[in-house]
């Protein structure tokens, strides 16, 4: 009987004392990191901080020592030690500080974690709108070269202006509705390619040699909005001379299990130097802020013929 009493005191003795520490710790911690820190540190008035920090200190040691005097002294009498002794002030004392200062370190680790947190949003958030600066400069370039087609179609009374119109219609209609998205099906993306090389070939007097050539194309496939037509303008710009009938381009694109890879071959003039566009220059600005170097494009000009190869990783709906 007495062994049961005795290990009947012994467990509350633990449950009593295992609350006691756990209520007034958290309290300590809860008071640095939710109050004292943020209404006085973060304002400045250091010197207020470090009175009422000790204070609170004083104040929560005083109240632990005579709630332990209560329950666990006067009710579990073998307990010598919470007694008002000085080793029993100097433990309170030491681990309440200890408390307190683990709420100190708390909240510099949160304001740590919320710092990079903001940083990382203010970084995605400049990224985000550089890269909708620089779609907003491939628009512009796009349309001037189109306006300037359909103002020499005009010009000369040709038939092909109303056509070009429509066509140029359709593409306005991606501007308007996919252009903003963040990634769009690949075969929008085709699409809307070949509206342009139709518009183009449109201007061109006289036949030339331009093939598109897709190969196991995959619906699902996203790529980011406007991305190859840098590559498709900078044939037409620099490969296709008008006043010649030996132009030519070779384009294809096709997807692997992993990346999807746009080649692009074309006469090349002697007066051309298609890399130095403003096209290919917001290109690359844009494939390292979407892949960050995870990608491929290769660029090389040779006496009469220029080729770009651009791979990028695939990436699908799911």
């Amino acid at each position: 009987m007495l062994y049961s009493i005795q290990k009947w005191e012994d467990w509350m003795y633990g449950l009593a004392r295992a609350s006691i520490y756990t209520f007034f710790y958290i309290l300590a911690v809860y008071t640095q990191s939710n109050w004292l820190l943020t209404v006085y540190f973060r304002k400045g008035v250091y010197t207020r901080y470090i009175i009422v920090s000790l204070l609170i200190l004083i104040l929560l040691v005083t109240l632990r020592m005579f709630t332990e005097y209560w329950v666990l002294y006067l009710n579990l009498t073998y307990h010598q030690f919470y007694g008002f002794n000085l080793s029993h002030w100097a433990f309170v004392f030491v681990t309440q500080l200890l408390a307190s200062l683990f709420g100190i370190l708390l909240r510099i680790a949160m304001n740590y974690t919320w710092l990079l947190q903001t940083q990382e949003k203010i970084r995605t958030q400049q990224l985000m709108a550089e890269m909708n600066l620089l779609k907003s400069q491939v628009q512009p370039h796009f349309l001037f070269n189109t306006l300037n087609n359909i103002y020499y179609l005009a010009h000369s009374k040709s038939e092909k202006t109303t056509v070009m119109i429509a066509k140029l219609s359709d593409m306005m209609r991606y501007f308007l509705e996919e252009a903003p998205k963040e990634k769009v099906p690949l075969s929008i993306e085709v699409e809307f390619i070949k509206d342009y090389i139709e518009l183009e070939k449109i201007r061109i007097p006289y036949p030339v040699q331009i093939e598109l050539c897709l190969d196991g194309l995959k619906e699902e496939v996203l790529v980011s909005p406007m991305l190859l037509m840098p590559l498709v303008e900078n044939v037409f710009k620099h490969g296709i001379d008008k006043t010649q009938s030996k132009s030519w381009a070779k384009m294809k694109l096709h997807t692997e299990t992993s990346y999807v890879r746009f080649e692009v071959t074309n006469s090349l003039w002697p007066q051309s130097s298609n890399t130095k566009g403003l096209g290919l220059k917001n290109l690359k600005k844009r494939l390292e802020m979407i892949y960050n170097g995870n990608h491929i494009l290769t660029i090389q000009s040779d006496i009469g013929q220029f080729t770009a190869i651009l791979q990028i990783p695939l990436q699908d709906a799911s």
